[in-house]
């Protein structure tokens, strides 16, 4: 009885979410309005990967048009692993 009641309790609530328009962030194709956000990074090596990975993602194309800006400031930060200068593990 219990589970009968959660399984028509789940359709229901799936139905009512597919009525609403709701697409998932990470479907197999961007959605039109993520594809024109502009991304801008730092110019260095790092915000270049990061801005190609955020287009790509995003969908990007390039000269397509731009309805909003993403800004991103970066701080790049080093950890070393390994051995420290007196041969000890650092981990």
């Amino acid at each position: 009885m219990r589970r009968a009641a959660a399984v028509a309790t789940l359709a229901v609530a799936l139905s009512a979410l597919a009525g609403c328009g709701f697409t998932p962030l990470y479907a197999e194709l961007p959605a039109t309005g993520l594809s024109q956000v502009a991304v801008s990074t730092p110019d260095d090596r790092l915000g270049y990967r990061v801005r190609e990975q955020l287009e790509d993602a995003l969908g990007r194309t390039p000269g397509g048009a731009v309805s909003h800006r993403l800004e991103i400031a970066l701080e790049p930060q080093r950890r070393p692993l390994g051995r420290r200068n007196d041969d000890t593990a650092v981990r």
